[in-house]
């Protein structure tokens, strides 16, 4: 498996996967801003090669918030069409799994 590589990106440059199925209300985006404030990131928001949003739609929408114009990203590696349909699946749909369900 290939190492993910963690990289300082500037916001403006993620764009958010049209499709994503996950949408936070404003009370989501305001509880993620405060725990960035208070904690930074503690995951980095995962983009693919062209700096589309796979995961951290909440995180993205936070630093927009907060007018953060930096924010770490974890670049994935190139992926067939196929299988990066199947990555946005998974991370729209795990919240949806009972916490003992969910893959830690």
């Amino acid at each position: 498996m290939t190492e993910l590589k963690i990289e300082t990106v500037n916001v403006e440059q993620l764009k958010p996967y049209k499709n994503n199925a996950k949408i936070h209300s404003p009370d989501q985006i305001s509880q993620i801003a405060e725990s960035i404030q208070q904690f930074g990131f503690v995951n980095p928001i995962l983009t693919d090669e062209n700096d589309e949003i796979i995961a951290g739609h909440g995180r993205f929408e936070a630093a927009k918030v907060l007018n953060l114009s930096q924010a770490p990203s974890k670049i994935r590696a190139p992926a067939c069409r196929r299988r990066r349909k199947s990555v946005f699946l998974i991370n729209s749909t795990r919240r949806m799994l009972p916490t003992n369900r969910r893959a830690t």
